[in-house]
């Protein structure tokens, strides 16, 4: 996935089951970017990240993605992309 610096990020997840989202950006092995969601339910679900890492806007370059479901009963998945900032 490409975005242009500057925007924000929309993450699109499909989820078989209720669950809270959390969604990770990672530069490297470093965390740049933390965002949980509250309890979402079961079918599409869009996170948007501002593309922000602290005060400014993430550098042009690439970054990982990595979105983790865990449902009530304690059920968990996750799934990681390449972000590519331009």
């Amino acid at each position: 996935m490409a975005v242009k610096h500057g925007k924000h990020v929309q993450v699109r997840v499909k989820l078989s089951a209720p669950a809270k989202l959390t969604l990770t950006v990672l530069r490297g092995k470093k965390v740049v970017a933390t965002m949980t969601v509250a309890q979402r339910k079961a079918g599409n679900s869009t996170l948007t990240w501002n593309g922000k890492i602290k005060r400014g806007f993430a550098p042009r370059g690439v970054y990982s993605v990595v979105v983790s479901a865990v449902t009530p009963s304690g059920a968990s998945a996750s799934v990681k992309a390449t972000l590519r900032i331009t």
